[in-house]
């Protein structure tokens, strides 16, 4: 990796995205390095606008010594790496790290999202799952796609807006060997069958899913024994909302498990901290106390 060890002075990293302001990644990544005794060491958010990654590169990347990658930039970071962690196939990551130095610095991508998806599964207790509603087509949902598969998932019913955007995912759950069924996105209510309902939708996309079910609430069949959401804002997320409504609806005596954007957001820093200051473990518990006021 880069020349600069854990504990020098100097190092620089940063988050980067559009919009990127709501952003806790500098919080999660500053109480790790608190609880790991790393000195020196900062960690900030820069926006680069969608369209601007080739821009960020020439002028901001070469002075940074990792980074966080979001939303619109994920493919582009993959794309500009020539070394790749596992899963690469997915063709997004979310991680850079230098590889080298000066003007021979080139960088190696990694996905840590899959390994943060995982880690808010079992943190919840979610575990025994054969069949899944997955709500989004983007990158994302890729990666959720991923983790549950390898967390045993084997059926698949897939709601977006677009019916065309869907047809890397179902590309991507072929090669796992997936059953795929397409739900109807104006009617969500059918798509409640699942032993879990995962949403990597976006906050606008997942304020219309919310409402449509909720118009519907009556129709649903079938109370699903877990929930994921990507989103960590607003609290409590849209899926978070259905949830709760379920188990006020239905007097359900145990809530479905749940396993939230921000669950994924701990384990997913952690994940990056350990690759951009080569540690072995990273406390995801102590980040997510420290940034959401509560244990994982």
């Amino acid at each position: 990796m880069g020349e600069k060890q854990v504990g020098e002075s100097g190092r620089r990293f940063a988050v980067i995205g559009d919009p990127i302001a709501h952003s806790l990644s500098p919080e999660l990544h500053a109480a790790a390095y608190r609880a790991l005794g790393i000195e020196g060491a900062s960690y900030e958010r820069i926006h680069v606008p969608r369209g601007e990654f080739a821009k960020f590169v020439h002028e901001t990347l070469p002075t940074l010594d990792g980074v966080s990658v979001t939303m619109p930039h994920k493919a582009h970071a993959h794309d500009l790496a020539v070394a790749h962690g596992p899963h690469a196939e997915l063709g997004i990551a979310n991680t850079l790290i230098p590889l080298g130095s000066g003007h021979s610095r080139r960088y190696a991508a990694f996905n840590t999202d899959i390994a943060g998806i995982t880690g808010a599964l079992a943190a919840a207790g979610i575990r025994a799952l054969e069949s899944a509603t997955l709500l989004g087509s983007g990158a994302t949902a890729l990666s959720l796609a991923t983790a549950l598969c390898e967390s045993g998932c084997t059926r698949f019913t897939l709601l977006a807006r677009s019916r065309e955007k869907l047809a890397v995912l179902e590309g991507l759950l072929a090669r796992y060997g997936a059953q795929v069924h397409i739900g109807e996105w104006e009617r969500p209510e059918l798509s409640f069958h699942s032993d879990i309902v995962a949403s990597a939708l976006a906050r606008d996309g997942a304020e219309a899913f919310a409402e449509r079910v909720f118009h519907k609430m009556h129709d649903v069949a079938r109370v699903p024994s877990a929930f994921f959401d990507a989103l960590y804002f607003p609290d409590p997320t849209p899926l978070t909302r259905i949830r709760d409504a379920f188990c006020r609806e239905r007097a359900v005596h145990e809530k479905p498990a749940f396993a939230t954007g921000a669950h994924m957001l701990a384990h997913q820093a952690a994940r990056q901290v350990e690759l951009m200051c080569g540690v072995e473990h990273a406390p995801a518990e102590v980040m997510y106390e420290a940034v959401f006021g509560q244990e994982l």
